[in-house]
């Protein structure tokens, strides 16, 4: 019964499925093969250490070279795997609703079926179980291609590529296909739903991370100057700056200004040191899980909204 569901919903939707299935294949592929190339370029932890130096040997730069070139290569698979989630979620959520509704099919459907939400959930869960495993192989592709890329970093502790590898990109696409679901259910016809749906949908995503980043202010870790240097890892998340006064709180600049109107008047600069507020590379794995977690959730409470527009929609 259920391989019968599945593999009729797949006939359904082939042009959708077959689209993402093909388009992953080639980012995942092509990010095998970049990485590939790189590993084997002979770039040596000595060449990586030397160049922070920079006085390489010219072994080092013909290797640092081949690298870049190489690299290079990359770009465009980095490009299309950050649209991925917009895509897939786009294309397969979107026309699940929105088709057979514009196209009457649901009369008869709602008419033969017991119940709607099961017609629903026959629709919906194939489509997106594929979509999930799909988005989280491209995922691991992206992964490796941005280890491929930074050698010596641990992605496993690091914001490098933040939002754009990994699990992340699966739980957008998600977001994106409950989104299109929804929107279809409601709406009932394919050209608004995709419209609507990626304006919605992207911003959602937006909201989230920049929720996420007020919520990160109460877990940030204070990085200042050392010296005359100011640096920071890129392996940590920079949140935002602020200015420490001399008894450990910190300020923005308004702040500052209500509270020391001369703080930015002396003959010397600014008066207080301006530090930068991160979150340490080293938590990475729960951030990550938590905005994913966040996504899911929303993305769970629009497809139910989506089942609820199907189960009280009127035919047409």
């Amino acid at each position: 019964m259920i391989r019968r569901i599945v593999r009729l919903t797949f006939r359904m939707h082939r042009f959708e499925v077959g689209a993402i299935v093909i388009l992953a294949a080639l980012l995942i592929l092509g990010s095998i093969i970049v990485s590939w190339a790189l590993a084997n370029v002979g770039l040596s932890p000595e060449c990586q250490r030397l160049a922070e130096t920079g006085e390489l040997p010219d072994s080092c730069v013909v290797a640092f070279e081949t690298f870049n070139k190489i690299a290079s290569l990359a770009s465009p698979i980095s490009l299309l795997t950050t649209l991925f989630p917009i895509i897939a979620g786009l294309l397969i959520g979107g026309p699940i609703m929105a088709r057979e509704i514009e196209h009457g099919t649901t009369s008869l459907a709602w008419s033969l079926s017991p119940s709607r939400l099961r017609w629903f959930l026959h629709r919906v869960v194939p489509m997106v179980v594929l979509l999930l495993g799909v988005s989280f192989a491209v995922g691991a592709a992206a992964d490796h291609l941005t280890h491929a890329l930074n050698p010596q970093a641990d992605l496993s502790a690091s914001f490098i590529g933040f939002r754009f590898r990994g699990v992340l990109l699966a739980t957008q696409a998600f977001l994106l296909a409950s989104t299109a679901v929804a929107v279809g259910a409601l709406f009932g016809r394919a050209v608004p739903t995709f419209l609507l749906s990626l304006i919605l949908g992207m911003l959602t995503i937006v909201a989230v991370g920049l929720i996420h980043r007020q919520l990160l202010l109460a877990e940030v870790a204070i990085q200042r100057q050392v010296g005359d240097n100011f640096f920071i890892s890129n392996a940590d998340l920079y949140i935002d700056s602020r200015f420490e006064l001399p008894d450990g709180r910190l300020m923005t600049a308004e702040e500052v200004f209500i509270f020391d109107p001369q703080a930015f008047e002396g003959e010397f600069g600014q008066k207080y040191p301006n530090v930068s507020l991160i979150i340490p590379g080293e938590r990475y794995r729960v951030v990550e899980a938590r905005e994913a977690a966040i996504e899911v959730v929303i993305g769970l409470v629009v497809l139910a909204g989506g089942a609820l527009v199907v189960t009280r929609r009127r035919p047409t």
